[in-house]
């Protein structure tokens, strides 16, 4: 017998007499038990039915109002009104910010002048917004901080009448206020004059003003002794036709051979005016 067949069989006989670990025993009702859970078919009568909300069919928005094409045409000139105004500004300026050339004029600053004008022009048929795109790319040179140092003041001056002409052409008016909007309007008018807004509750009309009472006054006058004419005879009268009564029957019933001069004063509630005088008359005068 060979060494290996030896060996194997004393660890045999050595394992009779080594204690072996003992195996639980499985408990086979509850494996039954998970095993019949896995394989149950649910019953289609167990199964709730899902609930069911009634939703509310969804609205159709209406149709948003979109502004008209005259409305935009509008909206577009006024912005592009300002465009030109902030410009002819800078034109006045002669480019120039305290004195020293600035780039308030060059190109990056036009973006909004082609872009509004380039829109414009398939909505409305004024030749000018091409125009104004055509004179800007004429100039473009000449806007820049270094072509403004080269030149005086009075040469940039001189454009802003250009783009007046086609603010004007546009706006229909060299007005500035034509570039407000009916809101923007008020507030100007609110910040100038409050009393211009239109109120919401109509205002209660004032009282009608008491006429100022009217009265004339007829004084006959006659020298003194200084030479002063002095009165002779005052009558208070209510109209100037009562005034020119007085004259022609009131003297011949009177001596009034002293009297030289009369004067008739309208007094209007406590202001007196005088209406008309005569001095000096020659007491001998006939018919005087």
């Amino acid at each position: 017998m060979s060494k290996l067949y030896m060996a194997l069989q004393v660890l045999k006989f050595v394992a009779q007499f080594v204690p072996q670990p003992k195996r639980p025993t499985p408990d086979w009702s509850r494996l039954q038990d998970a095993s019949a859970r896995l394989h149950r078919t649910p019953s289609l009568a167990n199964i709730a039915e899902p609930a069911v909300t009634s939703a509310s069919p969804v609205a159709v928005s209406a149709r948003i109002a979109m502004p008209t094409t005259a409305e935009t045409v509008d909206e577009l000139k006024r912005r592009l009104g300002k465009e030109l105004y902030r410009m002819e500004l800078d034109l006045l300026g002669g480019g120039r910010i305290a004195g020293k050339s600035c780039d308030c004029l060059s190109r990056k600053h036009h973006l909004g002048l082609e872009a509004t004008a380039e829109e414009l022009i398939p909505m409305d048929g004024n030749l000018a917004y091409g125009q104004i795109m055509s004179w800007l790319d004429s100039h473009k040179e000449e806007f820049e901080p270094e072509e403004i140092e080269k030149r005086p003041p009075e040469h940039y001056q001189a454009m802003a009448k250009e783009v007046r002409r086609f603010r004007k052409d546009i706006m229909g008016t060299e007005n500035p206020g034509a570039m407000l909007t009916e809101g923007e309007r008020s507030r100007v008018l609110a910040q100038i004059n409050p009393a211009a807004l239109p109120k919401a509750v109509p205002a209660i009309p004032a009282a009608r003003a008491v006429p100022e009472e009217v009265t004339y006054t007829l004084m006959f006058t006659r020298p003194d002794i200084t030479g002063i004419p002095t009165p002779e005879g005052i009558l208070h009268l209510d109209s100037i036709e009562a005034v020119n009564r007085a004259i022609q029957e009131w003297l011949p019933k009177h001596d009034m051979i002293n009297v030289t001069g009369l004067e008739v004063t309208k007094a209007v509630g406590e202001t007196s005016t005088e209406k008309a005088r005569i001095e000096n008359v020659n007491p001998a005068t006939p018919g005087k």
